[in-house]
């Protein structure tokens, strides 16, 4: 083989792994691999630092997966880019449920890489309190509040507090969720209750108690809701009823409180290495080419959760301002 063949194979394994750690489905196994890596030129690549992140995030237990977590810190190339963002947001206050990972997190830092004050919520403390914490770290204004998106009592609580800290509120990122796969004749009244009272209830409930404050401000919502809501996704009664409901909801509201200054946007994301990724497990003894639908144009490439937080940031911007009522899809080509 060739040197530059050498080359592209070992920058593709690297990168493999990086997505399966992003997924949370990486395990010891995946440590076999390493090794090989380094011989292949991962060195000479510059790529070490990939490499080394990715093996301490792999539980060393025999074959199990790597437990579920705080999301990775984003790819190396992409902290560059996040240096030269936009101050779009300088002045603002935004409130960002499920901060402590994932999407939410790449948001909350976004959101105050451009300017914003953020108040970070999630039930998560530890891992809510870091994300927090790197905002503050980094020269920006943050903090943290623990919330479960299922409670009402908690949610009334945190809008009062995040209002009470800052003085107002301009912005709601409303990202907190949950899901699985289950066939749906073998779903649990407890399991669609959970995803419905987390993804749709939870969402509705931060957002009327927030319109009031972003009345008073002219601000914004943008809720977070699937690509499996606006295609049909296999083993996903809950979760795509739960997201479906979260645009009725956005586009609602969008219509209930336009009139007065509030814009109201929702975003649907494809596959984006998260958490929540390592939750969709099929289930035993289905079809699983199904999953075909759900795939990006290109399946080697799943969605970054800072491209995602790009989208919340443009929504929560005053470019954003004659957008109201919107579903933003991004999701690398899968329903084009």
């Amino acid at each position: 083989m060739g040197t530059e063949e050498g080359l592209a194979e070992t920058v593709a394994q690297v990168e493999a792994l990086d997505r399966r750690v992003h997924a949370g489905v990486a395990d010891v196994r995946d440590l076999d691999g390493l090794a090989a890596v380094l011989d292949a030129g991962g060195a000479e690549l510059g790529r070490l630092d990939v490499v080394a992140a990715n093996a301490s995030r792999i539980d060393p237990g025999a074959g199990r997966p790597a437990a579920p977590g705080p999301h990775p810190a984003p790819h190396p190339t992409r902290e560059i880019a996040m240096s030269t963002v936009p101050q779009r947001l300088t002045g603002k206050t935004a409130l960002v449920t499920g901060a402590a990972s994932g999407i939410g997190r790449a948001t909350a830092l976004r959101l105050a890489a451009e300017g914003a004050q953020v108040f970070c919520a999630d039930i998560q403390a530890e891992a809510g309190e870091a994300t927090a914490a790197q905002i503050r770290d980094a020269g920006g204004d943050a903090a943290f509040q623990v919330c479960d998106v299922s409670d009402e009592a908690s949610i009334v609580a945190c809008v009062a507090v995040a209002v009470e800290r800052y003085g107002k509120l301009d912005n709601l990122s409303n990202i907190a969720g949950l899901g699985h796969f289950a066939e749906s004749s073998q779903e649990t009244l407890a399991g669609w209750n959970e995803i419905i009272g987390i993804n749709l209830t939870g969402t509705f409930l931060f957002c009327r108690e927030a319109i009031p404050h972003l009345l008073a401000t002219r601000g914004s919502i943008t809720n977070c809701a699937s690509t499996a809501a606006t295609k049909g996704q296999p083993w996903s009664a809950a979760y795509s009823a739960s997201k479906g409901g979260v645009i009725s909801l956005t586009q609602t509201l969008a219509v209930d409180y336009g009139r007065q200054g509030v814009r109201v946007n929702a975003i649907a994301p494809g596959v984006v290495d998260t958490p929540i990724s390592g939750q969709f497990t099929p289930p035993e003894g289905v079809d699983v080419s199904l999953m075909d639908r759900i795939m990006p144009l290109d399946p080697e490439r799943f969605g970054y959760p800072d491209e995602l937080a790009a989208g919340f940031a443009y929504l929560a911007s005053d470019d954003a301002g004659y957008v109201n009522g919107i579903v933003l899809r991004i999701d690398g080509g899968m329903q084009a």
